[in-house]
């Protein structure tokens, strides 16, 4: 679907809970990443937000040239 493999936890018709004793991470290629943060509030990567707002000034520049 993706273009690479993938393995799905839950269902569409069902919520998902996961206990923890409070930490909750992902990892993301050899690195592990924090998913939220002390306060229980998702924890968005620096790296994400950066390549975001990239985007986000791509998609700004496109509209000008097309006059959008």
């Amino acid at each position: 679907m993706f273009g690479s493999n993938q393995h799905e936890i839950g269902s569409l018709d069902e919520n998902l809970i996961l206990n923890t004793a409070g930490k909750v991470k992902i990892r993301f290629g050899k690195k592990f990443v924090d998913l939220l943060d002390n306060n229980g509030d998702l924890n968005v990567p620096m790296e994400l937000l950066n390549r975001i707002s990239a985007l986000e000034n791509e998609i700004k520049t496109l509209k000008e040239k097309l006059g959008n």
